[in-house]
C-alpha cells in the first residue's frame, strides 16, 4: 500500500525516485541514493502500458495473454493494474534486463515487441509507449485512427508535434490498410504506412 502514491504518479507520467529505482533490478550495481538515472547507469528496463475497460474480466484476459510471454522469454513477470476513473484500468508491465548481456537484451526487445503485438491483437490500446515504439498505435481500429487523425489534422495541420507517434499522422493520404481479416483496403489517413 505504501507504493500506491508512487504508482499513481507514474501512471500519470510523474515518476518518483522510489519507482525509478526499480530499473536497477538487474543492473550490475546498486541504485544510487540520490540522482537516480537508469539511462546513465546502463539499466535495462522497458514498460508496456495498455488501457482497458474497468472490469475484472478484461484484467484477467489481459494477464492471461501477457504472463505466458514473460515465461516464454525467461523473464520474471512484473506488473500492476490501477483504476483510472470510472471506466478505465491502466496496466503497467515492466521488463527488467541486464543491458550488458546481449542475449538477454535481445530477448527483452523480442518480448516487448510480442507484448505490443499480442495486446493490440487482443484489443488493448496502449495509453503510453516508450520512445522506440511511439509509432505503435491500435491500427486495427480504423474508426479510432480516422478520428485521431482528424483531431491531429485540426490541431496540428503541419504535423509538427510528435509526427507519427502512436500511429497518428494527421496528414491525409490514401493508404493500404490490412484489416483483421487480412484483406487489404484503402483508407484515407496518415502520411506514413502504419502496418
Amino acid at each position: 500500500m505504501s507504493l500506491l502514491p508512487d504508482m499513481y504518479g507514474i501512471l500519470q507520467g510523474i515518476p518518483t525516485e522510489r519507482i525509478i529505482k526499480s530499473a536497477y533490478f538487474k543492473a550490475s550495481g546498486l541504485a544510487p541514493e540520490k540522482e537516480v538515472n537508469p539511462a546513465r547507469d546502463n539499466c535495462g528496463v522497458m514498460w508496456l502500458a495498455p488501457a482497458f475497460p474497468a472490469s475484472g474480466k478484461y484484467a484477467q484476459e489481459l494477464l492471461d495473454v501477457v504472463k505466458p510471454l514473460y515465461r516464454q522469454y525467461g523473464f520474471d513477470f512484473s506488473g500492476c493494474i490501477a483504476r483510472m476513473g470510472d471506466r478505465t484500468f491502466y496496466a503497467l508491465f515492466g521488463i527488467f534486463f541486464d543491458r550488458e548481456n546481449t542475449q538477454e537484451s535481445d530477448r527483452a526487445i523480442e518480448l516487448y515487441q510480442n507484448l505490443v503485438e499480442v495486446t493490440q491483437k487482443s484489443g488493448y490500446q496502449l495509453y503510453r509507449s516508450g520512445i522506440p515504439y511511439w509509432n505503435c498505435g491500435n491500427t486495427e481500429s480504423v474508426g479510432l485512427i480516422n478520428l485521431l487523425n482528424s483531431i491531429k489534422q485540426t490541431v496540428d495541420p503541419e504535423g509538427i508535434f510528435a509526427p507519427g507517434r502512436y500511429g497518428i499522422f494527421g496528414r491525409k493520404r490514401k493508404l493500404k490498410y490490412a484489416t483483421s481479416s487480412k484483406r487489404t483496403r484503402e483508407y484515407t489517413f496518415g502520411s506514413h504506412r502504419t502496418i
